[in-house]
């Protein structure tokens, strides 16, 4: 991923009322109810929630990291 994207994504994760917005749309469209609901598609949203929840830890993983690196980055060796 290049430094532009990682840029956005810190952005992203630091404010945490877009995140949190986001991250509530995104899983009440995942939960919105539909037409015929069987066991199969229970089960497939299922999974694609617990893939959302991964996908944002991987942000919040990958704004950390680089936020890690800024911080090793200001420090001023004596």
């Amino acid at each position: 991923m290049d430094i532009n994207k990682k840029e956005k994504i810190k952005k992203f994760v630091s404010d945490k009322l877009m995140n949190e917005a986001v991250k509530e749309v995104l899983k009440e469209n995942f939960l919105k109810p539909r037409g015929n609901r069987d066991v199969h598609q229970l089960a497939a949203e299922r999974i694609a929630v617990e893939l959302l929840i991964q996908g944002f830890q991987e942000i919040n993983r990958i704004a950390e990291t680089e936020n890690k690196i800024d911080r090793n980055n200001n420090q001023v060796a004596l």
